[in-house]
């Protein structure tokens, strides 16, 4: 069934058994808000005999007041893709590419991609713009549901502002595909029951500052209908600005200029109904025009969430 709320980060995090204990390196931390409500979402394969979950959930805390935040954001989606709409269509195998472009550098430390049982292939690759040298993120030639997982990097991939990054996935709605739910193969669209499918890829990442004056407490990775708090710090009292801005760069909003805040945590009400769905980041910057916090979202429809 659903899940009966909207949540703000919809992979907080995720974990497999072939995955060990994660350990982020010293400076860095998942957010985790004070009286936070955490889902915890289990596969269960089937053994046929009654048995006993002994799942649980470890956190260590850490004790650091300043660290860059790790943030998993959904940026591959529906509302990216090149070749619309997301409908496979029975007895065809399909391919769907979407692309998107980095706004400022930023830190990659994993990628997850998500489809369901007609999915059979997985490509993530970037492309320089200037140069058109491209790299492979990932590459999966037998995308097994069963298997899906978080694929971490071995070091860190740094993503330079203007970077293109491409996702390619295939669908095999056939009867070749032993996965397929429906026999005989029927049209499917975008849904999150296993009778259905999804196309998402979400990215760990972090963004790349100089300046570490302030920083972004608690925030949604993933918006909807352009509603939320945005949740930051601030060591001095200063005027700010805030604006969020479109990946393309095509699109600016304004929040607020030049406005005092005093030392401390502080919380902006953000309501933007007409913000078009797709990928975003907020600017928070002094008087001088530096950059002192960056955050990544996605504007969804709820219908998108997993």
């Amino acid at each position: 069934g659903e899940i009966g709320f909207v949540p703000n980060v919809s992979r907080w995090y995720t974990w497999n058994p072939l995955k060990p204990m994660t350990v982020f390196p010293k400076g860095y931390s998942k957010r985790l808000p004070k009286d936070a409500k955490i889902l915890l979402h289990i596969h269960y394969g089937p053994t046929g005999v009654p048995l006993k979950d002994s799942s649980e959930l470890r956190l260590k805390y850490i004790k650091e007041k300043t660290t860059r935040s790790i943030q998993n954001v959904p940026l591959v989606h529906p509302y990216n893709l090149t070749n619309t709409p997301f409908e496979i269509p029975a007895n065809k195998k399909i391919r769907y590419h979407s692309k998107f472009i980095v706004p400022f550098d930023l830190e990659l430390r994993a990628v997850m991609p998500h489809s369901h049982l007609l999915g059979n292939t997985w490509e993530i690759f970037t492309m320089e713009p200037e140069t058109k040298a491209s790299q492979i993120l990932l590459k999966i030639e037998d995308w097994d549901f069963k298997w899906k997982r978080q694929f971490d990097f071995t070091k860190p991939v740094i993503l330079k502002k203007g970077t293109h990054v491409h996702a390619l996935t295939q669908y095999d709605n056939t009867l070749e595909n032993l996965s397929n739910p429906s026999d005989p193969p029927r049209s499917m669209e975008w849904g999150k029951r296993m009778f259905q499918e999804l196309y998402l890829v979400y990215f760990e990442l972090v963004p790349i500052l100089d300046n570490t004056e302030s920083e972004a407490l608690f925030n949604p990775s993933m918006v909807i209908d352009g509603r939320f708090n945005f949740q930051f710090s601030t060591p001095k009292n200063q005027p700010l600005s805030l604006t969020i801005m479109d990946f393309k760069g095509e699109q600016s909003f304004p929040v607020f200029q030049n406005k005092s805040f005093t030392k401390g945590n502080h919380s902006v009400r953000i309501q933007l109904k007409d913000l078009v769905k797709g990928n975003y980041h907020l600017e928070l910057k002094n008087a001088n025009g530096v950059v002192l916090v960056r955050h990544v979202f996605v504007n969804v429809d709820e219908h998108l969430l997993d």
